[in-house]
């Protein structure tokens, strides 16, 4: 995919130490997933300061048909704690079982527990299309009233990707949209935001946004050929949170008569703005095994503010590259470690 809004991290944050185990019968995988990471706010580049978090994390996955495949998946992410409340690994997340809602209750756990699903539909030879939706908070009750309430946060990603598309072999087609409902992936305690070493698990916008993108491939011998773009609405903060900002916890809301405000936070529902990304890509391969390739490339890129005010930029590039995992270059840095 070319986001990840679920619990397998993808490759948007940096690496961490982990442990995975794999069970395979029948038709039915099950992951479980224990990992080590860091929160670096506050340490001033000194790893020996750098707050331990930690994580686990199911993937239960069923080929319900040979076109079809369901899952369900959940992960716990929880701090250290502090020198007064100190906490390390919790020996009760190894709990190989999904889920871990009964355990938290068990332990009357404070800890940041996402839940969510995932459907995938083979269609054709080489077609498939992919849903996922997760959930960090829910109310149904809420989410029918509408009124924008702070704690709804939820995730959803639909998308389609063609491989070998229109019979052509080496084209690969994909269509995606993503939308992140405000504080999706924040906590109380911002130690166990879905974060590490700064950065995002999930989607590099964090959250409270909406994103529409394509991307063309066309691999022909030792050519590649790109074409991608995005477009993405998002929302700013002022000196009170929207949502947009995972590092910032929740109560950083805008005050109300009593307390701060629970309701009225919707997707750019404060100082919208827009992103459009544009990019074409020509390279020839100089070491097919290893990707590096002579490439040019050029850039389009335009931010549209609310008001009218545009800010826009054409790059234009030339080199040797060598891309070890994928690129995600629509995104927009929009927060601050906090």
């Amino acid at each position: 995919m070319a986001r990840v809004i679920g619990p397998d991290p993808g490759d948007e944050a940096t690496s961490y130490p982990f442990l995975k185990v794999t069970t395979t019968v029948w038709k039915v995988k099950y992951v479980n997933l224990f990992a080590a990471m860091n929160d670096i706010r506050d340490a001033d580049g000194d790893p020996a300061h750098f707050e331990r978090k930690w994580s686990s994390m199911h993937y239960l996955s069923w080929n319900a048909h040979p076109r079809i495949n369901v899952a369900v998946f959940e992960a716990i992410i929880w701090s250290q704690g502090d020198s007064k409340y100190p906490r390390g690994f919790d020996f009760n997340y190894l709990n190989p079982i999904i889920f871990y809602r009964p355990v938290e209750f068990n332990i009357g756990s404070p800890d940041n527990a996402l839940l969510g699903g995932a459907l995938n539909i083979k269609a054709g030879r080489s077609t498939l299309f992919y849903l996922q939706v997760m959930l960090d908070e829910f109310l149904l009750k809420q989410v029918r009233a509408g009124k924008g309430w702070y704690a709804n946060k939820q995730a959803l990603q639909f998308g389609v990707v063609a491989r070998d598309a229109f019979h052509q072999q080496g084209l690969t087609l994909r269509a995606e949209w993503n939308v992140v409902r405000p504080f999706m992936y924040t906590h109380s305690d911002t130690r166990q935001n879905y974060a590490h070493f700064g950065q995002p698990l999930a989607h590099p916008y964090g959250s409270n946004f909406q994103e529409v993108l394509g991307h063309a491939e066309w691999n022909r011998g030792r050519w590649l050929h790109g074409l991608r773009a995005s477009m993405a609405w998002l929302g700013r903060d002022t000196d009170y949170s929207y949502g947009n900002n995972i590092f910032r916890p929740e109560s950083d809301r805008r005050p109300g008569l009593v307390g701060v405000r629970d309701f009225g936070y919707r997707i750019g529902n404060n100082e919208p703005y827009t992103v459009l990304h544009a990019e074409a890509r020509s390279g020839w391969f100089l070491d097919a095994s290893t990707g590096t390739r002579a490439e040019a490339a050029v850039l389009f890129r335009s931010r549209a503010l609310e008001g009218g005010e545009t800010h826009q930029a054409v790059v234009l590039r030339a080199g040797i590259v060598c891309y070890f995992r994928d690129r995600h270059a629509e995104q927009e840095p929009r927060y601050v470690l906090r």
